[in-house]
């Protein structure tokens, strides 16, 4: 069980920003975010019940905003927006988190 994702991380508050690429990996009792060249880990949380939230982005057809909520595995709450290659891997790439953020421990 597991998926990875590779995104290019958005910045919608500041309009001429190169998007980076990062790496979403789920894997395990996990998910981490990783830069996309060197596979260094930028943020890791232990999957649980209510650990994310993500949702469409209004404006932007390919765009979706993840939320990494604070629970007792996580103490520091993190929102990425990243921006997928198509609006229908967006779609899968949202129901896939939304799906593995339901699972209990």
């Amino acid at each position: 069980r597991g998926a990875t994702f590779l995104l290019a991380l958005a910045e919608p508050a500041r309009p001429g920003f190169q998007p980076e690429n990062r790496r979403v990996l789920c894997h395990g009792k996990e998910i981490k975010v990783q830069l996309a060249d060197s596979d260094r880990t930028e943020y890791k949380v232990r999957i649980c019940k209510g650990c994310l939230a993500v949702k469409a982005h209004v404006e932007v057809n390919r765009m979706f905003e993840v939320a990494f909520c604070a629970t007792k595995h996580n103490s520091q709450p993190r929102t990425y927006t990243f921006l997928a290659d198509s609006i229908r891997s967006r779609d899968v790439i949202i129901l896939t988190l939304r799906a593995i953020s339901n699972q209990d421990e």
